[in-house]
């Protein structure tokens, strides 16, 4: 409500009824602010915002949706100028992990290719009725697209970070002819069109590499398979 206190416009969107119903109900001394009721997944920030160019989300995310709701923040074409989210510590540290580190995955690096994100602070289980059984953290996330990349780049070097990282410990040429349903030779080809070593590791790639990975791949005809 403190939100709804500035006087700026605000909208909620909630999709339990019972505190859609609370929420009604202590919104209407703002007149700038509204809610919305339903799955902030199935709306669109022009749909709630037609008249702002760029709008700041604010969230407390389930762990069930966070992934589907970063995606849907950075999906919304440039209406998100940055979002202020609390998910679950151990999401937060797989955000922002660097390569080669036991957090480090393929959302770690679709997320670097996308956006810039930061952790603001922790949130201790004792801030929660029910006390959940794990820690939160508030994260900035800031949409960017990855310096000097297209839309198709970004996106095919996300398939290459997927393929690459479906099954850990195996080499870059194994995992990529598994998780891109190609010939160990042709794995081999577009990472030394991309000069990467065949038997290092993908969780060892940083995201710039695997952005070379996907121009190798994408100028050999591919791309949009994985």
């Amino acid at each position: 409500m403190e939100l709804a206190a500035t006087g700026r416009p605000f909208v909620a969107v909630e999709l339990d009824f019972r505190l859609a119903e609370h929420m009604e109900e202590e919104l209407r001394i703002h007149p700038r602010s509204r809610l919305v009721r339903g799955d902030i997944l199935e709306r669109s920030v022009e749909a709630l915002f037609p008249e702002a160019a760029r709008v700041t989300v604010v969230g407390n995310l389930p762990y069930s949706i966070t992934t589907p709701a970063l995606e849907w923040i950075l999906e919304q074409k440039g209406r998100v100028g940055r979002a202020l989210l609390m998910v679950q510590r151990e999401f937060a540290e797989r955000l922002t992990a660097k390569p080669a580190s036991k957090e480090y995955g393929s959302i770690s690096v679709f997320i670097a290719l996308n956006a810039d994100v930061e952790r603001r602070f922790r949130v201790s289980p004792g801030a929660f009725y029910p006390r959940p059984e794990v820690d939160s953290t508030v994260l900035e996330v800031t949409p960017r697209p990855y310096p000097g990349t297209t839309l198709e780049e970004r996106e095919e070097a996300a398939r290459m970070a997927r393929a690459s990282m479906g099954t850990r410990r195996k080499t870059l040429a194994n995992a990529l002819a598994r998780g891109l349903e190609l010939s160990t030779g042709d794995a081999r080809a577009i990472l030394a069109d991309a000069w990467l070593d065949p038997v290092r590791r993908g969780e060892t790639l940083s995201p710039a590499e695997f952005v070379a990975l996907a121009r190798a791949r994408l100028r050999q005809g591919g791309g949009g398979t994985a």
